[in-house]
């Protein structure tokens, strides 16, 4: 699933010191006097003492929108955010009309997680912002506000306005849309509005990210892979720690398993190996299965919590050398992993697969009929917990066979000397 961006903007508020030339002309002197010995204290780091100097001066009916500008930087600054959040409501309320006010309002509500009020202070202070010096940002803050409050056609309309608006738009502005669009079961329009943004920023690797993550969601699980690989290949070095599995599953999906593999052989996860070793023998490289299922031995603590990743091992292992006529190897290797797990000590998946190991080797023992070491394992089988009727079951049968065939030369012989009479 596509996560919500909500960390899309690095906007900050606007620094007083902006403050236009009529701001400044109707201050007072003694008001000038106050911010200006404001903003050097808050130069030499000391807000606390900014907020001190500036509270008189704002203790008016309606003090000069300069003045709360920077008794709210500064309170803001102090870590004061609720103080900071008042001064900047009674601005906005004195003065309706300021961009510049609406707009740090807008991103004080939004950090504060009132979003219903930041999206329409946001949209309202890009669209009092002069022509030519807009800022699309604040409807794209405003979108995630309405996603926020899962409004998701509200966001959308402000996120394709500041799209709109802003002919490079981040990649983050496409992943809130492609999140909004699935959230409203627009499949169609999420992959359209990611392949747009692959387009815009061709050479972003979080643009082909997303590309393959919303082609994964789509259910093509090769253009997916395709995209992910362009987006590996686009990162710094070729770096493909952070989406092996990602792409070793992708694969999957599609049948490449050999691909798969080859994602997994970057991976440092601890399993990789041993799902590198089936996703190889699903591809019909057994040899490298092999390979593959050695390493995982040899990097594999032998802790309990490794006893069912080593028992999935040795059967994988089993399988393989069934497969590749190697019916001795195999049930060896199965009997001798299956001995490492005795009951009580293991839980209940151990005990379920060590009697998969058993069943294999007898399974094996079967088809080369010989019955009566099938047999032998079987028993063994019994004694599992879980299998115990299965193990019975079959070691019964196994000896049925090994009595009818003992029995078939006489009955061969019988036959033969009444077809004489």
């Amino acid at each position: 699933m596509i996560c919500l961006l909500l960390a899309v903007l690095a906007v900050l508020f606007s620094d007083p010191c902006h403050a236009t030339r009529d701001r400044d002309e109707r201050l007072t002197p003694a008001q000038y006097a106050a911010v200006t010995e404001a903003r050097a204290l808050q130069d030499k780091g000391d807000p606390a003492g900014a907020v001190k100097r500036l509270l008189p001066e704002a203790d008016e009916s309606r003090p000069p929108l300069a003045v709360l500008d920077h008794l709210a930087w500064a309170q803001e600054r102090t870590g004061a955010h609720d103080a900071a959040l008042a001064t900047y409501r009674r601005a906005a309320a004195l003065y309706p009309d300021d961009p510049g006010t609406l707009r740090n309002l807008g991103i004080l509500l939004f950090n504060g997680k009132h979003f219903a009020d930041a999206a329409g202070a946001l949209e309202r202070a890009y669209d009092l912002q002069a022509e030519g010096a807009r800022e699309p940002a604040l409807l794209a803050m405003a979108g995630a506000a309405r996603a926020r409050q899962n409004h998701f056609r509200e966001a959308l309309r402000l996120l394709d306005r500041a799209e709109h608006a802003d002919g490079d738009a981040p990649v983050a502005w496409s992943s809130m849309a492609v999140y909004c669009c699935q959230r409203l079961n627009r499949p169609d329009d999420a992959l359209g509005r990611s392949r747009a943004c692959a387009r815009r920023h061709p050479d972003d690797p979080a643009a082909w990210t997303l590309l393959g993550r919303v082609l994964a969601r789509h259910g093509d699980p090769m253009a997916a892979a395709s995209a992910l690989e362009t987006a590996r290949a686009l990162r710094p070095g070729g770096d493909s720690t952070g989406d092996s599995e990602e792409l070793a599953a992708l694969y999957a999906l599609g049948h490449a398993h050999a691909e798969a593999a080859r994602c997994l052989a970057a991976s440092d996860r601890p399993d990789a190996a041993l799902r590198r070793a089936e996703l190889l023998r699903l591809a019909g490289q057994g040899r490298e299965a092999l390979d593959a299922l050695d390493k995982f031995d040899r990097e594999t603590e032998k802790t309990p919590a490794a006893v069912e990743q080593a028992l999935r091992a040795a059967l994988l292992r089993g399988r393989i050398l069934r497969d590749a006529g190697k019916g001795d190897a195999a049930v060896n290797g199965l009997l001798d992993a299956a001995k490492d797990i005795r009951p009580p000590a293991s839980n209940r998946t151990a005990q379920r697969l060590r009697g998969a190991l058993l069943l294999l080797a007898g399974e094996i023992r079967w088809s080369e009929r010989d019955w009566n070491g099938a047999a032998r394992i079987f028993d063994g089988l019994a004694e599992v917990p879980g299998w115990g009727g299965t193990g019975a079951s079959l070691a019964t049968g196994m000896r049925a066979m090994v009595r009818e065939a003992a029995l078939a030369p006489v009955q061969l012989r019988e036959a033969q000397l009444s077809t004489d009479r």
